[in-house]
């Protein structure tokens, strides 16, 4: 979904994870393994490569579409089940308690140690120490590969896939497919009745064969359009 922002991706051609110095990053910065061992440098490493950039982006307009869908159409049946760590939905102005942000969020941050909450008002390349522990350093709240994803959160997201009905309608959107248990959300949707629409740039991902339908294009265009015919098909109705 952030691709469209100039987020890199994790996944895929040219993805955070890719190539030689990918894998590195994934094995000593992706995990707790770097963080517990050299923080100062893996914080150091996250603030220049990973947050940085997210903070000198934008959403594009894809994001504040979803919201209009939101508000004028789907009110309370419309929730957001991301995998993304970025906020953008949110700084877009999307019902936060309707967010399910299971892998965390880099505008968070927390203790290595004792996992207590952090302020970090002005992020700087410098690592803070935890006031709490005295021990510990801060580091994003977000899920690293080896750790079990935000309980309050994976549950926000399993009572969404839980009220469910038949034809309701799930939007997969610029997700690779692969990670777990994140990946399996789609398949727990399709056994309720829902109907799966994937946007993806990819001709093909992992749950392709799930899929009611494919749309194979960028998150930001393909918005523009579902959500630009959405509205227009509710405004007519409206007025008849």
């Amino acid at each position: 979904m952030s691709a469209d922002s100039g987020i890199d991706t994790f996944r895929g051609s040219g993805g955070f994870w890719s190539g030689l110095s990918g894998y590195f990053m994934l094995a000593y910065g992706g995990t707790p393994i770097g963080w517990n061992l050299t923080p100062s440098i893996t914080w150091s490493m996250f603030i220049k490569y990973f947050y940085l950039p997210i903070k000198n982006a934008s959403p594009h307009d894809g994001y504040a579409l979803l919201v209009r869908l939101q508000n004028e159409s789907f009110h309370e049946n419309m929730s957001v089940i991301t995998m993304n760590v970025d906020g953008f939905h949110q700084a877009s102005g999307a019902d936060a308690s309707r967010v399910c942000e299971i892998h965390g969020s880099v505008q968070r941050f927390r203790c290595n140690s004792c996992c207590s909450p952090i302020e970090v008002t002005q992020p700087t390349t410098t690592v803070v120490k935890c006031s709490q522990c005295r021990s510990g350093y801060s580091r994003p709240d977000v899920t690293l590969f080896t750790e079990s994803l935000p309980e309050i959160e994976w549950k926000k997201a399993m009572d969404i896939i839980a009220g469910l009905e038949r034809n309701d309608v799930m939007l997969v959107i610029g997700t690779s497919s692969v990670v777990q248990p994140a990946a399996g959300i789609p398949k727990l949707a399709k056994l309720k009745g829902a109907k799966l629409i994937e946007i993806n740039p990819a001709e093909e991902t992992p749950l392709h064969a799930l899929m009611d339908v494919h749309i194979q294009a960028g998150a930001a265009d393909a918005l523009r359009e579902i959500v630009a015919s959405l509205l227009s098909e509710s405004e007519q109705t409206s007025t008849t």
